[in-house]
């Protein structure tokens, strides 16, 4: 993978865990279980970016 290509999956990665887990707080502060869901499958997606930037790692 190229070096450009390796920091914006890296940048999703990141993004997509701390929006992810912050919408899981919040979601679960104030009971709100949709929210909740909706931060899990962001966490989800920013760890899936994660895995992919590491796993075209030569």
């Amino acid at each position: 993978m190229r070096s450009r290509s390796q920091r914006l999956w890296s940048l999703g990665a990141v993004a997509g865990i701390a929006i992810g887990l912050s919408m899981l707080i919040v979601g679960d502060r104030f009971g709100r279980h949709g929210l909740r869901l909706l931060g899990a499958l962001i966490t989800a997606g920013g760890l899936l970016c994660a895995v992919v930037r590491f796993a075209g790692k030569d």
